[in-house]
C-alpha cells in the first residue's frame, strides 16, 4: 500500500518561520485587551508565509490573517508559548522547554502535531470571538461530503452555499465562523478555490472562495478523522456542541435507527494517543511521538509549591501557598476559608481568564466536565505568571482574578493550603438593604 506523504506540505514549514519569529524576541509584546499580535509583526510575518492573507493592509488585526491566527492559537494551547502579564503590557514568551521537544519531532509528527491541536484542542468560539450553534455540524456534513469525492473533484459555493452534488439542494456554509474552514485548508485536507472576493478584503459575512477541492491527504485522513477519531468525543471544548446539535440538524443520508441512536449516546473516547489511528498511514518511523501527551504526563508529575495571589481589587487581595499536586477543589475551599465565604454555591475556574468561556475546570456538581475535584494544578499547567479567573455564586457572581506569583519545585508541599499575606477586610458574602 502506498504510504501517505506529509512531510512537504507547506504549512509546516510556515509553522516553523513562526516559532523562529518567536525565537527571535525574548518578549513578543501583545496588543491592548485581547493580547494580540501587534500589526506590524503581523504584516510582516504575512509576507512571509506560503498562505498569505492577500486583503490584509496595515491595519488589519490578527483575526483577519487566519494562518496566523491559527498559529498564535496552537503555540498557547499547546504551552509552547505562553502569556505574560506585566505592569505595563502582556507579552508572549517561548516556552523552551515544551520548544525543545517539538525541535525533536520528525515532520510528519509535526504535521500531526498541528493536526491533533486543530482537532482536539482548539476553541474555535474563541478563535472567532463568538458562538456558533451549527458550526461544528456544518463542518461534518462538508467532511462527510468531500469523503465520497476522489482527489480533483470538487464542491462549488454558490451564494454562500455548498451545492451538493447531484442533488438539487444546497447546505449553508455559516460564513461568520469562518476559521475552521481556513485550518483545515492549511492542513491539507482539502483544496480552496479563490473566489472574486479573496483580494478584496472580504467582511466576516463573505466567504472569499468558489469550491472546495478534494486532496489526496485529506482522502486517507478525513474517513480516519470520521470513523475512529469523532470530533464530538476528541476535541476538548467543542464536542459537546455538535454531539448536541449536529444530527437533527445536518443528518445525512437515512435517518438511523433508535438503537444506533443509542449505541451512539454510550460511545465513548478510547484510551489511546490520537496518533495511533494513523500510524498505518504513513511510512515506518516517521510517526511514534506525540508532543502534546509528552508535555502533559511532564505537567501532570511536577511536585511543589505554588505562591498564588486571589483579589477581589488591588487593595483587597489575599496570598495563598499550595501544593502542586492540590486539585482546584481545594484551591476552591482555600480561597473560601482566605474570604471567611460559606462554600454554598457552585464555582468554575476559567483557565483563560474570560468569564464563562469553555476553557473552564468546573464544581464537582456542574453537569460539564473537568471538574475541579479531578484537576490538579499541575495537571493544569499552571505557570509562574499565568492568570485566571476563579467565579463563585453564578447569581452573585464573586469574580476572584488569580495570579500565579511563583512555582518553586524544591520546596516539600504542605499538607493543607496556606494564607501567607492579607491586605483588606473581607467583604461580607450577603449583605442587606438595611446595612447600606
Amino acid at each position: 500500500m502506498k504510504k501517505l506523504t506529509i512531510s512537504s506540505l507547506p504549512v509546516i514549514d510556515d509553522f516553523e518561520l513562526f516559532l523562529t519569529f518567536l525565537k527571535a524576541k525574548t518578549k513578543v509584546p501583545l496588543t491592548a485587551g485581547n493580547n494580540h499580535l501587534k500589526r506590524t509583526d503581523l504584516a510582516r510575518l504575512n509576507q512571509e508565509m506560503h498562505f498569505k492573507a492577500f486583503w490584509a493592509h496595515d491595519k488589519s488585526m490578527q483575526p483577519k490573517y487566519p494562518l496566523l491566527h491559527f498559529f498564535y492559537h496552537v503555540v498557547i494551547q499547546t504551552d509552547l508559548a505562553r502569556l505574560y502579564h506585566e505592569k505595563q503590557a502582556a507579552s508572549l514568551q517561548l516556552n523552551h522547554a515544551v520548544l525543545e521537544q517539538y525541535e525533536q519531532l520528525t515532520r510528519s509528527e509535526k504535521y500531526f502535531f498541528l493536526l491533533e491541536t486543530a482537532w482536539c484542542h482548539l476553541d474555535y468560539e474563541a478563535m472567532e470571538g463568538s458562538r456558533s450553534f451549527h458550526y461544528f455540524g456544518v463542518i461534518m456534513h462538508l467532511f462527510e461530503l468531500l469523503n465520497k469525492l476522489e482527489p480533483g473533484q470538487q464542491l462549488l459555493i454558490k451564494d454562500q452555499k455548498i451545492v451538493i452534488p447531484e442533488q438539487k439542494n444546497t447546505r449553508p456554509l455559516w460564513v461568520s465562523n469562518q476559521h475552521m474552514y481556513y485550518v483545515f485548508w492549511f492542513l491539507n485536507l482539502y483544496d480552496l478555490e479563490p473566489g472574486a472576493a479573496f483580494t478584496t478584503a472580504p467582511d466576516s459575512y463573505t466567504f472569499p472562495f468558489s469550491s472546495f477541492g478534494a486532496t489526496a491527504t485529506g482522502k486517507e485522513l478525513i474517513p480516519v478523522l470520521l470513523e475512529k477519531r469523532p470530533f464530538e468525543l476528541w476535541n476538548d471544548l467543542n464536542g459537546d456542541e455538535l454531539s448536541f446539535n449536529f444530527e437533527p440538524v445536518f443528518l445525512l443520508g437515512d435517518q438511523e435507527e433508535e438503537g444506533d441512536k443509542d449505541e451512539q449516546e454510550e460511545e465513548q473516547r478510547p484510551e489511546e494517543p490520537f496518533l495511533v489511528a494513523f500510524k498505518a498511514l504513513v511510512a515506518p518511523g516517521e510517526l511514534e511521538q506525540s508532543l502534546l501527551q509528552r508535555s502533559a504526563e511532564k505537567e501532570a508529575s511536577k511536585n511543589g509549591v505554588y505562591r498564588i495571589k486571589v483579589s477581589l481589587s488591588k487593595q483587597l487581595y489575599r496570598t495563598i501557598l499550595i501544593g502542586a499536586s492540590a486539585t482546584f477543589e481545594e484551591l476552591h475551599l482555600a480561597i473560601q476559608d482566605a474570604y471567611n465565604f460559606d462554600n454554598d454555591h457552585l464555582y468554575a475556574f476559567f483557565l483563560d481568564g474570560k468569564r464563562w468561556s469553555r476553557n473552564a475546570i468546573n464544581d464537582p456538581y456542574s453537569e460539564q466536565p473537568p471538574y475541579a475535584d479531578e484537576v490538579t494544578l499541575s495537571k493544569a499547567g499552571l505557570y509562574e505568571g499565568k492568570r485566571l479567573l476563579y467565579l463563585f455564586d453564578f447569581g452573585d457572581e464573586w469574580q476572584f482574578a488569580l495570579q500565579v506569583l511563583l512555582l518553586d519545585t524544591s520546596l516539600p508541599e504542605p499538607k493543607k493550603a496556606i494564607v501567607v499575606e492579607a491586605k483588606g477586610d473581607a467583604p461580607e458574602q450577603y449583605w442587606s438593604e438595611e446595612e447600606e
